[in-house]
């Protein structure tokens, strides 16, 4: 579904790629700390901080972290999870 405008399209096109790579870097930096955010705002309190981060990353991620946290969690090993899409296969890195 689109419900942009081509005009509009090529004029966002253009800002995006006027911005410097920093500005870029900081816009997506923004947009995710929003998503996360709004993310926490949902979850009940009283969480832990491994639940808290488990729940994030199922949020961000889906059956990947799914997969990530049942092969990592509860060894006592603390997650670090870099995602990189690449022709639409995701690759996992973790890191204790």
């Amino acid at each position: 579904m689109r419900d942009t405008t081509p005009q509009i399209e090529q004029y966002l096109h253009r800002r995006y790629c006027a911005l410097s790579g920093v500005e870029r870097l900081v816009m997506g930096a923004r947009m995710f700390e929003t998503a996360r955010a709004l993310a926490l705002a949902f979850f009940p309190p009283g969480l832990s901080q491994q639940e808290i981060r488990r729940r994030l990353c199922e949020r961000f991620y889906g059956a990947l972290a799914g997969r990530v946290y049942r092969a990592r969690v509860g060894h006592g090993v603390r997650l670090c999870i870099f995602v990189a899409e690449r022709a639409g296969e995701a690759s996992v890195r973790m890191t204790a």
